[in-house]
């Protein structure tokens, strides 16, 4: 019988998720090796495609690589990964956190530009999440959008933290497991960006207990990265950008939302309204 109750340790959830990352690198090799013979070497259009469907496998390795694990060990996958119901008002609150959290980020992007120059690595990741056509698109909304919210955050939101708040206090396994988000991405340059996206959305899943709320925020923020390295800002949306930085007009109401958003939760959840963690849930 499985035991709905049991909780691994921090290092179990950490190496778990370490060992099923290592096994999606080599899912997203070998998918891109196969459909490569399978089509010759191509072009430079059909290799920019294989790449991004190669991302998508790549998340479905991580995420089955450590579901099948933890069936294995008799665990339950719901509990561990958050993933419960929330309130409608909850769900409804989570979609201005999410473009607020996103704008925010972006201006801190910007303003560690102003201080350390993109390097040529990250910019080539910003050329990787450019499509070339709708099915590249339809790829990319999967992969870095649906399954990047989905697999990341009950993975990291869910497991990870929630091991780490057993043993510890929830500011430091919230703060823990951001900074374990943030190094397996494996970019430099965004870790603090990251790292801060990542305090936001640990608080969300602990506060709802539930990963619902932070896959919103995640999938939004993926969303307006991917739609804003395919647009040209300045033109598309002039009245975003304000001398190269994100216009105070809109920058202040996503930091009012943000703190909003964030005290909306804390006085929701204070005066003992349904949580996710209800047996109706």
């Amino acid at each position: 019988m499985v035991d709905d109750t049991k909780t691994p340790t921090p290092l179990f959830s950490g190496l778990l998720i370490f060992l099923g990352f290592i096994f999606s690198i080599a899912v997203t090799g070998l998918v891109g090796a196969i459909l490569m013979n399978s089509t010759g070497k191509g072009s430079g259009f059909q290799a920019g495609l294989i790449s991004k469907l190669s991302l998508v496998f790549g998340e479905l390795g991580l995420w089955l690589f450590v579901i099948l694990f933890l069936k294995f060990r008799g665990y339950f996958i719901k509990e561990l990964f958050r993933l419960h119901k929330v309130p409608l008002p909850i769900v409804l609150v989570s979609i201005p956190l999410g473009f607020a959290l996103s704008i925010v980020g972006d201006q801190l992007d910007r303003l560690i530009q102003l201080i350390l120059p993109m390097p040529g690595m990250v910019e080539r990741l910003v050329e990787f999440f450019k499509y070339q056509s709708h099915f590249e698109l339809f790829t990319m909304v999967l992969g870095a959008v649906v399954l990047a919210a989905l697999v990341e955050e009950s993975l990291f939101r869910g497991l990870l933290q929630l091991s780490l708040e057993k043993y510890i206090p929830v500011t430091r396994a919230v703060i823990y497991s951001s900074l374990a988000w943030a190094l397996i991405h494996g970019i430099l340059y965004w870790a603090i960006q990251i790292f801060l996206i990542g305090i936001i959305l640990g608080y969300l899943a602990w506060r709802t207990n539930s990963v619902i709320p932070s896959i919103i925020g995640h999938g939004i923020n993926n969303s307006l990265a991917l739609t804003f390295y395919n647009l040209n800002v300045p033109e598309t949306f002039p009245a975003y950008e304000w001398k190269g930085q994100v216009s105070p007009l809109i920058l202040i109401p996503a930091v009012l939302i943000l703190f909003w958003g964030i005290r909306y939760l804390d006085q929701y959840y204070h005066r003992g309204m349904p949580s996710s963690s209800s047996p109706t849930s």
